[in-house]
């Protein structure tokens, strides 16, 4: 719109910040709530901790509050959609002898698209 356009580059980035940060509250909600219904099923139990008490995160596919707070490339692809980032670690890089990371980026944005038909 006219008005982005004419606001100051503050305001268009304080902007870009907070509406990206809502399309990534859609995606924390979708997460979390699969991850309570796999936990109410039982299938999100990986044992006990020190304390005897049992944990839970068998299943754990984002954190929301490291995610945020994430200094580097390499956490944000690590805390982002974690069950996937593990299956692309067995499937594809812990195969592979040269190339793995670009073999990764390869299979992934590859599998994307048909996930989306």
């Amino acid at each position: 719109s006219k008005e982005m356009v004419n606001s100051p580059l503050f305001k268009r980035i304080q902007y870009l910040l907070f509406s990206t940060f809502c399309t990534r509250a859609k995606y924390y909600f979708a997460f979390i709530l699969a991850e309570a219904i796999n936990n109410a099923g039982g299938l999100g139990l990986n044992g006990v901790d020190d304390k005897g008490r049992p944990k839970w995160n068998l299943l754990t596919n984002i954190k929301p509050f490291q995610l945020e707070t994430a200094t580097s490339l390499k956490a944000i692809l690590d805390l982002w959609n974690m069950q996937t980032v593990l299956w692309l670690r067995r499937i594809c890089y812990d195969r592979m002898t040269k190339g793995r990371t670009l073999s990764v980026f390869v299979l992934s944005a590859l599998w994307t698209p048909s996930q989306e038909e």
